[in-house]
């Protein structure tokens, strides 16, 4: 009787602490002007803050 709440517990315990996939690859900088290096650093990654905003474009600066 009390098997099955327990194993219901133990599911749900290890989906939450299920590892988060490692991020993709989104693009890369391309650096035209050596001065860039002062503001970026040269391992910089792109990275993405949010999605599924289907109402906006492009990149906003």
């Amino acid at each position: 009787m009390l098997l099955r709440p327990l194993s219901i517990l133990l599911a749900t315990t290890l989906a939450a602490f299920a590892a988060e996939p490692l991020p993709t690859f989104h693009g890369s900088i391309e650096r035209l002007d050596p001065a860039l290096d002062t503001l970026l650093a040269p391992d910089a990654k792109i990275e993405v803050l949010a999605s599924g905003f289907n109402w906006s474009e492009g990149p906003v600066w």
